[in-house]
């Protein structure tokens, strides 16, 4: 018969569990901080084409790419684009002083670094 007697420490015990608790902890923080960082590093990288009217076809599609400046180029050319037809992705938006009828297209917009957002939006 083989009797095997070992002794805990309590104290070693939870200073253990403690440790592998702060490695795993400092681990996870090492991957969102990296991951922020690449984030970040790609936001500041990124070619896009970048187009600054809407497009002469019967129906104009809007993107993520191109919609911030064409809503730009729109507000400063208004007359020459009434009556364009656009498609794109978004929401309908509904305010109070609206009427039943009416209706605005929105997207969020992201105005910072932070991710805060805004509405933009279309009135139709």
């Amino acid at each position: 018969m083989f009797i095997c007697n070992f002794k805990i420490n309590q104290k070693k015990l939870v200073k253990f569990f403690i440790l592998i608790a702060a490695i795993i902890v400092l681990a996870l923080l090492g991957i969102i901080i990296s991951k922020v960082w690449s984030d970040v590093q790609n936001s500041n990288n990124e070619n896009t084409v970048v187009t600054d009217e809407i497009p002469s076809p019967d129906v104009a599609n809007l993107t993520s790419e191109n919609y911030t400046n064409i809503l730009k180029e729109v507000h400063e050319n208004l007359d020459t684009y009434i009556g364009q037809k656009i498609s794109f992705t978004g929401y309908i938006y509904r305010v109070d002083d609206l009427q039943e009828n009416q209706f605005i297209l929105a997207r969020d917009m992201i105005i910072n670094s932070k991710n805060q957002t805004v509405v933009v939006r279309i009135f139709m």
